[in-house]
C-alpha cells in the first residue's frame, strides 16, 4: 500500500472571520459537522475539534487534561490570526485519528493559502503481509500551556502487539509566508519483528515518516518536484512530468540524505495554484542513516495522493529486536516562496542557469538518465540527455542571480555559448527513432 488510508482532507471553511465577542475569536461559518466544537480561543488563535475529514475513526483526543467534549473527535483545526488583520485562516490541521498533519501558510495583509501536501507523523514498516503504513491510534492530547509553547500535542498508537507508535507536534505562531510545525516520531519495538526480504532488502522496508502529496499531470499537481540535499552536500533535483513511470519507485534504490528534503509546488498548477511548498528539515536523527525514496502512483485523480516520498532506515536489518527504539525530530516548513526558487534550466540549483547547468547537459549528452534528474542533464523528464535538454538550458540562460566568479573567469553570454554550441553539434547525434 504506498497511498494513504485517508480521504483527502479539505478544509472547510478556508477563511475564518472574526467574531467579536468578549474579546474572543469565534468561527463565524457553520461547521461540518454538528458536533464539531472550538475548545480553545485565546484572541490569537483558536482551536476546534471535528469528526469529518479523514475515514479512520475518532479517538479521544484531551485538552489540557479534559476530554474534548466530553466524546471522541478525529482532527484538530488551527485557525491563527495574520498580524495587522483581523483574518483567521485555517494554517494548521492534527489529524489525531490517524497521525497525519497539513499546514498551510499565511498571505500578507490577511487570509491563507490552500492545504496541499500532507505529512504521516508515524514510522511505517513493511512485513511479508505488507506495509503496516499508521498505527491504530488510542489517544491524543493538546497542550495550551506551559513548557512547550502555546499549542502541543501527543499522539500514542500502536501496530497490534508489534510496536507502539508516539508522535508529537508544536505549533509555533507563524511567520506571513511560512509556517513551521515541529514534528517528533518515536518507534518502540513491542515485540520481534520480521521485516519484509526478497526484493524489498534494503529499499522501503522501513520509514521513518512519510511525505503524502499528488502529482496528476504537469498542470495539476500539489508537488511537481522532489529537491534534496544528499549526504555530501550536493543538492538533487528531480522533475516529475507527465512522462514519469508511475507504479514504480522514483528512484532505484534509496539516497542517503544530508538536512533537508522539498516537495517543491512549482508554479503551473491549476489545482489550488497557492497550496505550500513543503519542506523537511531533520534536526535530530538520533544517529540513524536515512535515505529518500518515493513512489508515483498509477493514478491520475487530483482527489488521491499519489505521490509518496519517504525517510528510509538505511541500516534496517531483516529481524528488528524487541525492545528496539527508534525516532527522529523534524521541522516541517510550508511556504510558498521556497528558499530556493524554481529556475527551469538551473541544473544545479545554485540560482542560477549558466556554465555548470550546460557542463551538466554536455557530459551526460546521448546518455539514459533517471527521467526527470536535473542533476543528470534531464529536465525535459524523458529520461535522455539530448537537444530538448540543451534548449532548456540554452533558452533561459543567465536567468537568477549569478553566483560570484571563480578565479576570475568571466561566463560567456549566450550568444557566444549558442555558437560554441552549434559549432560543435556536429560531432553529436540525436537519439535514435
Amino acid at each position: 500500500m504506498y497511498g494513504r488510508n485517508v480521504l483527502k482532507y479539505t478544509q472547510t471553511p478556508h477563511l475564518v472571520t472574526a467574531a467579536v465577542l468578549c474579546g474572543a475569536i469565534l468561527p463565524t461559518t457553520t461547521p461540518a459537522n454538528a458536533s464539531d466544537q472550538v475548545f480553545f480561543d485565546n484572541g490569537q488563535f483558536a482551536l476546534r475539534a471535528a469528526d469529518g475529514g479523514v475515514l479512520e475513526t475518532p479517538v479521544p483526543i484531551f485538552h489540557n487534561g479534559t476530554l474534548i467534549g466530553g466524546h471522541n473527535h478525529k482532527i484538530v483545526e488551527a485557525f491563527d490570526n495574520v498580524p495587522g488583520s483581523g483574518s483567521f485562516p485555517l494554517t494548521f490541521v492534527d489529524m489525531h485519528a490517524n497521525t497525519f498533519l497539513r499546514t498551510a501558510y499565511q498571505k500578507p495583509g490577511g487570509g491563507g493559502a490552500a492545504l496541499g501536501t500532507s505529512i504521516v507523523g508515524s514510522a511505517s514498516f513493511r512485513t511479508n503481509a505488507g506495509l503496516q503504513f499508521i498505527p491504530n491510534v488510542t489517544r491524543g492530547d493538546v497542550n495550551t500551556t506551559g513548557f512547550f509553547g502555546r499549542y502541543f500535542s501527543q499522539i500514542a498508537g500502536n501496530f497490534g502487539t508489534q510496536a507502539s507508535l508516539a508522535t508529537t507536534r508544536s505549533f509555533p505562531d507563524p511567520l506571513i509566508g511560512k509556517t513551521t510545525v515541529g514534528l517528533t516520531v518515536d518507534f518502540t519495538a513491542d515485540q520481534t519483528i520480521n521485516l519484509a526480504t526478497g526484493g524489498f532488502t534494503g529499499n522501503d522496508r522501513f520509514r521513518m515518516m512519510t511525505v503524502s502529496s499528488m502529482f496528476s499531470s504537469s498542470s495539476v499537481y500539489d508537488a511537481d518536484m522532489i529537491r534534496y540535499e544528499d549526504v555530501n552536500g550536493d543538492i538533487q533535483t528531480l522533475q516529475l512530468t507527465g512522462t514519469t513511470t508511475r507504479n514504480t519507485h522514483l528512484l532505484p534504490a534509496p539516497d542517503e540524505l544530508g538536512g533537508w528534503i522539498e516537495l517543491v509546488k512549482s508554479p503551473g498548477s491549476t489545482w489550488f495554484a497557492d497550496s505550500p511548498t513543503i519542506r523537511i528539515d531533520l534536526t535530530n536523527t538520533h544517529g540513524m542513516r536515512l535515505g529518500i525514496q518515493g513512489f508515483l502512483a498509477g493514478t491520475t485523480n487530483p482527489n488521491d495522493d499519489s505521490l509518496s516520498v519517504w525517510l528510509e532506515w538505511l541500516d534496517a536489518p531483516d529481524t528488528i529486536a524487541i525492545g528496539t527504539n527508534l525516532g527522529i525530530e523534524v521541522d516541517v516548513v510550508a511556504t510558498g516562496d521556497p528558499d530556493r526558487p524554481v529556475i527551469i534550466g538551473d541544473l544545479n540549483a545554485d540560482g542560477f542557469v549558466g556554465i555548470e547547468d550546460l557542463n551538466t547537459v554536455l557530459g551526460n549528452w546521448n546518455q539514459s538518465v533517471l527521467p526527470g534528474f536535473y542533476t543528470a542533464g534531464d529536465p525535459s523528464g524523458d529520461g535522455f540527455v539530448g537537444i530538448e535538454d540543451l534548449n532548456t538550458v540554452l533558452g533561459n540562460w543567465n536567468t537568477g542571480a549569478p553566483p560570484p566568479p571563480s578565479d576570475g573567469l568571466v561566463v560567456p553570454e549566450p550568444t557566444s555559448v549558442a555558437l560554441l554550441m552549434f559549432g560543435s553539434l556536429g560531432l553529436l547525434r540525436r537519439r535514435a527513432v
